[in-house]
């Protein structure tokens, strides 16, 4: 596996070894560094303690992205989301509408999307806290409204 940089590239990539923030980037500009001078894989996988498919994908993101590819390693693992894209817009824009109970919206979401609610009322509670919604339970208030008829009869007597 061969690769051969010109005299910028090179530089930038010494730059990057010596002074990224991170040192996972910083291992793999020196990587591309030796490969570029003409080492061979297994010393390179050796010196750096890394798999030889470390080295051959840091050398396919290079060739496909240059600095960026290097830097910008996209990772697609780990667990999906409990509450999908499109119910949590639905559920922010209910939320926003009107005083709802986190319930009242999984029943509003449910009725929608035709589907159960595809997680719990405390991930729901939890997403929307996190979306900037706030809400609190209504309560039915021991205390008696006084109406405007009702204060004018009063003001009278």
């Amino acid at each position: 596996m061969q690769l051969s940089l010109d005299k910028a590239e090179q530089k930038a990539l010494r730059q990057l070894s010596i002074n990224h923030c991170y040192p996972e980037v910083r291992k793999r500009a020196m990587a591309l560094l030796m490969l570029g001078s003409g080492e061979v894989l297994s010393t390179i996988q050796e010196q750096l303690g890394v798999s030889h498919q470390s080295v051959y994908n840091w050398h396919s993101n290079w060739n496909n992205g240059g600095i960026e590819g290097l830097l910008n390693v996209q990772r697609h693992g780990g667990r999906p989301e409990k509450l999908p894209a499109l119910w949590l817009e639905h559920a922010l824009a209910l939320a926003s509408t009107g005083p709802y109970s986190a319930r009242q919206i999984a029943h509003l979401l449910e009725g929608q999307f035709g589907q159960p609610l595809p997680c719990s009322l405390r991930t729901l509670t939890r997403v929307l806290k996190e979306g900037g919604m706030s809400y609190k339970r209504t309560r039915l208030s021991l205390k008696k409204k006084e109406t405007p008829s009702a204060l004018s009869v009063l003001k009278t007597q």
